[in-house]
C-alpha cells in the first residue's frame, strides 16, 4: 500500500549493522525510519499584471519623445511570479506594412523599448520602431492582425517561459515609450501590454 501524505513507514533492512537497526525478540534486525511524506504546495494562483506608469495607466499611447514613459510591473513583496507570456493589444486606424511605418504613420525615431530587470541584469526583448518590428518579438502562438474592422489590431503573445520575478527583489519588466505616440498622423488608439503567469 502506498503511503500519504502525513504517513509513516517501516523499511527492514536484512544485512548488516548499520547504526539504528533495531533487534526485536525474534532476532529479526530492522532498520527502523520514520518518514513524513510531503507533496509540492499545489500550483500558485494564476496571475495577471499589466504594465502600469506611475500614475496606475496602462494605456501607452502617450508622448514620451521629451521624457520618455515607462510602464512596469515589479516583483510581488513577498511571492514569486513566474512569468509565461506578455501579451501585447495595439489598435490604431490601420498599418502600414511597409517596413518604414509605425500605425499608419512614420516610423519612431527611438521606439518603444521593452525590457527585463532580473537580478539586476537589463535584456532587452525588441525595441519596437516599425510595424514590423511587432512580429520579430518571440511569440507563442504568431501575431493576430485584424485590419478588416474600422480600428486595424494586432495582438501577439510572446514568450516568457522560464522567466521568475523574485518576490522582494527589484525584478521587473518594462516598457518604455521614447516618443510621441499620440500624434494623429499615426493613428494609434490602444496599446496595452499585460504579463500571464503564476504565483
Amino acid at each position: 500500500m502506498g503511503l500519504e501524505q502525513g504517513d509513516t513507514g517501516i523499511i527492514d533492512d536484512d544485512g548488516g549493522s548499520p547504526a539504528g537497526v533495531i533487534t526485536d525478540a525474534s532476532g529479526d534486525r530492522r532498520l527502523q525510519v520514520e518518514a513524513t511524506i510531503t507533496r509540492p504546495a499545489a500550483s500558485s494562483a494564476f496571475f495577471r499584471g499589466p504594465l502600469e506608469d506611475g500614475g496606475g495607466s496602462d494605456d501607452q499611447v502617450v508622448n514620451g519623445s521629451g521624457t520618455p514613459v515607462v510602464f512596469q510591473l515589479d516583483a510581488d513583496p513577498t511571492d514569486d511570479i513566474e512569468l509565461t507570456e506578455l501579451r501585447i493589444v495595439f489598435s490604431a486606424d490601420s498599418f502600414d506594412w511597409d517596413g518604414t511605418s509605425f500605425g499608419r504613420g512614420s516610423a519612431l525615431a527611438n521606439g518603444i523599448l521593452i525590457e527585463l530587470d532580473i537580478g539586476g541584469v537589463v535584456t532587452e526583448i525588441d525595441n519596437i520602431v516599425i510595424n514590423e518590428d511587432w512580429l520579430i518579438l518571440p511569440a507563442r502562438s504568431g501575431a493576430l492582425v485584424d485590419q478588416v474592422s474600422a480600428s486595424a489590431v494586432l495582438a501577439i503573445s510572446s514568450e516568457l517561459t522560464g522567466v521568475v520575478l523574485e518576490g522582494g527583489s527589484s525584478d521587473l519588466i518594462r516598457s518604455t515609450i521614447r516618443d510621441n505616440i499620440t500624434l494623429g498622423s499615426r493613428g494609434a488608439s490602444s496599446l496595452r501590454m499585460v504579463a500571464f503567469g503564476s504565483m
